[in-house]
């Protein structure tokens, strides 16, 4: 919500949101809109070629640009294996894409448009180990040289950031880089949200999370395999399993199975733990 305040989809009441020190209120729609670059979770496509999806991004724009930006989103080569490349529809006419190639087609218009403001909303929550890998390439090349807005619940998406602002409950609790919220142990540092990919977390990303010692962790799993071996690793280094929830209890993760809370143990602690997993949970 706060993000979408930038391109005036809801005006502030009071205080203003400014662009190299002019009021967005006072520049014209248009050139706001040329300013400012979307890449949201829920990726928009028209009823058109894949082209046509691409191109809007930039008037009188060329085939070469359109392919040059596909190439960069890293979609170009899936686009070709089509029938009709990029001729192919898509929509209620055409082919379905999965989220991660739509994102991408949406990496790419955004990259054509070559706004100096990127909006981005996560956009590779829902999406699979492949697509999310091609992702991440496609945003190195469209986030070169811009000012990011990248609204994040993964903790990899962010540690890099140049300045971090925590919400809660509406409002911003905290700000600042990832080094120096660790060093405040405010709400940042007190909960740690894990969303792995389906393969689970890999050890380098759960020795980060340790070395992190947030109070909480909250590990939302697609595979209980994985859920299994990743909460033996967390409570083998002092944490404890507090509830298992199921995904209904958190409608934002729609690919997951499992939501599971734990918490630090004392040093001198020692637990054991069954987690089972019966029908429909």
């Amino acid at each position: 919500t706060a993000a979408q305040l930038i391109p005036r989809f809801w005006d502030v009441t009071s205080g203003q949101i400014q662009i190299g020190e002019h009021n967005i209120k006072d520049l014209c729609m248009d050139n706001l809109m040329d300013t400012v670059s979307f890449v949201f979770q829920d990726a928009f496509m028209l009823d058109d070629t894949i082209y046509k999806n691409i191109s809007i991004g930039k008037d009188n724009c060329t085939r070469e640009e359109v392919e040059n930006a596909a190439k960069a989103a890293q979609i170009h080569s899936f686009i070709q294996s089509l029938p009709d490349g990029y001729d192919t529809y898509l929509g209620s006419a055409g082919i379905k894409l999965s989220g991660g190639e739509k994102q991408r087609i949406c990496i790419a218009r955004a990259i054509l448009k070559g706004a100096p403001i990127i909006v981005f909303d996560e956009a590779t929550s829902f999406t699979d180990i492949e697509n999310e890998h091609k992702i991440q390439i496609a945003l190195e090349n469209l986030l070169k040289g811009k000012t990011t807005i990248m609204i994040a619940h993964r903790l990899h998406t962010i540690v890099n950031a140049d300045n971090i602002c925590v919400f809660q409950n509406g409002s911003i609790v905290e700000m600042g880089c990832h080094t120096d919220l660790l060093e405040k142990n405010g709400v940042y540092a007190d909960v740690i949200v894990v969303d792995p990919p389906r393969k689970g977390c890999d050890e380098m990303l759960l020795k980060t999370i340790l070395k992190m010692q947030p109070k909480r962790v909250v590990y939302v799993s697609c595979d209980s395999a994985t859920l299994a071996r990743d909460l033996r690793f967390l409570c083998d280094n002092g944490y404890e399993l507090k509830k298992v929830c199921g995904v209904d209890q958190f409608p934002q993760t729609v690919h997951v199975e499992t939501v599971v809370l734990l918490s630090h143990k004392k040093p001198d602690g020692h637990i054991n733990v069954k987690v089972e997993f019966g029908e429909g949970e």
